[in-house]
């Protein structure tokens, strides 16, 4: 029966995550287009831009985590702080660690298609802003399942 419900919260999540995927970017390009000047100017912009969404998929990283303890905690009748990390967590934490190499990789790939000029820092930071956007989503609509189905209830009133 526990893992009857525990799979049923993980399929919510899932479906509320898979519906909504494709998300909106209209707001990051405005940012990033806001980005003008110097070629200086633009990468101190882009690079404030990357901290801020490192900051957020960090935040939303944080809240999953939460919530993934949060469903352990319920049905184990256990408090979510003193229970060790669940299986699901320490997956998510390897598969974050996974992502962390492909973001590298994926952009140093793409500003190395502009060899050693002026524009591959920028390719490189629009490359890592775009995708850590995306994982933001990814995680956040897994988040949300959860949070839809009532688990991390406490960290709503944080």
């Amino acid at each position: 029966i526990m893992y009857t419900r525990l799979m049923l919260a993980v399929i919510g999540a899932v479906l509320a995550g898979s519906i909504a995927l494709a998300g909106d970017t209209d707001n990051s390009a405005k940012e990033q287009k806001s980005c003008t000047g110097s070629n200086y100017e633009m990468r101190v912009c882009l690079i404030s831009l990357l901290e801020r969404r490192d900051k957020e998929l960090k935040s939303t990283f944080d809240d999953l985590v939460f919530r993934l303890r949060s469903i352990e905690a319920f049905f184990s009748n256990s408090d979510v702080v003193a229970i060790p990390d669940p299986k699901a967590v320490l997956e998510l934490r390897q598969v974050q660690k996974l992502w962390g190499q492909f973001l590298g990789a994926e952009c140093d790939w793409e500003s190395s298609l502009h060899g050693s000029g002026s524009i591959a820092p920028l390719v490189s930071l629009g490359c890592r802003i775009g995708l850590i956007e995306a994982r933001n989503r990814q995680l956040g609509y897994l988040r949300d399942g959860y949070k839809n189905q009532g688990y991390g209830e406490d960290l709503d009133r944080r």
